[in-house]
């Protein structure tokens, strides 16, 4: 996609991680409420696309990193800086309007907000282009009539926080966050199969542990309970599948392999079916020669880590931190099974001598 401004592409993360609309029946909002809502703040995402310029004063010229990893080797130390700066902003509107309900009370179709809630200007100037309108210290919005049942709600209830306001995420028993990534890696199917395999194999998912959208389905080496570590750098007490979202990307979703003990598995290399030694060989870092496995050495006589693979003529490979390139933007059937087929072997591996 391309985008007119650097805010714009930022305005856009929040269209990405918006998910579809499931409501809460039961609820102290009605279904009609929720439904409103949900079309409210759907609204005011597409209006700060569409429209950066309501909330921004200046506009940047559109960037983003190619690389995730490695933001520095772009050689532009001041984007990330704008992108938070955008992001920060944003989220503050959020909170606003998560802070109005929290304050505010339903009354007479609209939301009478107390003498002590504080409203910036530049907020002030903003409600108006979102729809709302701000007269004698109540909010109404002639567009969704019925909504500020369900923003007090989602403002109040336990639990409340502006992420699962601001994404209309009403039912604390539904994975949003599953559906979210089921659509942006682009094959829904695709990702069903590959959720599927991991119910039934005992995978547990976990929701925003390692931040407010990250997705995690593991299975622990240990028995106690151990953190969740990151999967590109190395998790020894975690391995399966996380999918994570990075805005300052080019393409801000990924999915990554969580591997442990890389190279032991590498080891019975010709164990493995012939899909998946392609399915390896294709993704595996080969060894360049950079030395960083034996950086340390004083000796000159520790010998690289890189391990010899007997298949298609050869390949010298790097067992380090394979999480950096078995990472994925996108799925498809044949992808999955190349996940599976990984996750199977490392399972065997995990729970039996192999």
């Amino acid at each position: 996609m391309n985008y007119t401004s650097l805010e714009q592409r930022m305005a856009h993360t929040y269209r990405d991680m918006f998910p579809p609309f499931i409501p809460l029946a039961g609820a102290e909002a009605s279904i009609q409420s929720q439904e409103q809502f949900y079309g409210f703040m759907k609204n005011v995402i597409q209006i700060l696309f569409d429209t950066p310029q309501v909330l921004f004063t200046k506009l940047f010229e559109d960037d983003a990193y190619p690389n995730r990893f490695n933001q520095a080797s772009y050689g532009k130390p001041n984007l990330y800086g704008h992108m938070k700066k955008d992001l920060v902003a944003i989220d503050e509107l959020m909170t606003l309007l998560f802070t109005l309900g929290q304050k505010g009370t339903v009354e007479d179709g609209g939301l009478a907000l107390s003498q002590a809630v504080e409203i910036k200007k530049k907020h002030r100037n903003v409600l108006p282009q979102l729809g709302l309108k701000l007269e004698d210290n109540i909010l109404k919005c002639d567009q969704f009539s019925d909504l500020f049942t369900t923003w007090h709600w989602m403002a109040t209830r336990e639990n409340a926080s502006p992420i699962a306001f601001s994404r209309c995420m009403f039912d604390p028993g539904h994975s949003y966050i599953q559906d979210i990534y089921a659509r942006l890696f682009g094959d829904e199917n695709a990702f069903c199969l590959l959720e599927q395999y991991l119910d039934k194999n005992g995978y547990m998912r976990v929701e925003t542990k390692r931040g407010p959208f990250t997705l995690d389905y593991v299975k622990q080496t240990v028995e106690k309970e151990v953190p969740l570590g990151s999967p590109q750098h190395g998790d020894p007490f975690h391995y399966g599948i996380s999918a994570e979202y990075k805005a300052s990307a080019a393409i801000p979703q990924f999915m990554v392999l969580r591997i442990v003990e890389m190279s032991d598995m590498l080891l019975k290399f010709d164990r493995m079916p012939d899909g998946l030694k392609r399915f390896v060989v294709q993704y595996i870092k080969k060894c360049d020669d950079c030395k960083y496995c034996i950086q340390t050495d004083k000796t000159g006589k520790r010998k690289q880590l890189h391990i010899d693979l007997a298949y298609d003529g050869g390949y010298l490979v790097c067992p380090l931190y394979p999480g950096f390139n078995f990472c994925f933007t996108e799925l498809n059937d044949n992808l999955v099974q190349g996940l599976t087929a990984f996750l199977d072997f490392m399972d065997l591996h995990i729970t039996s001598a192999g």
